[in-house]
């Protein structure tokens, strides 16, 4: 499965993420991926499997956002 994302932080153009395993999972492997890239200390990651999609927050704002995709 790909994450592609819509941006993280100001960077607009991030290369799709191979992901896989349960939401939990999921999100530690964005969470691991986007860290680096936004200057917040404060990130968390909440993915929805049922829309295929999640969101990347910093502190009280979106960081950025991501759809699931199979990667066939």
């Amino acid at each position: 499965m790909l994450a592609k994302f819509d941006r993280i932080s100001r960077n607009h153009d991030v290369p799709d993420l191979a992901v896989s395993g349960d939401a939990q999972a999921i999100a530690e492997q964005v969470y691991r991926y986007a860290k680096p890239k936004v200057a917040s200390k404060d990130v968390e990651v909440v993915v929805d499997l049922a829309e295929s999609r999640g969101t990347i927050y910093c502190g009280m704002q979106v960081g950025g956002s991501f759809v699931l995709m199979s990667d066939e």
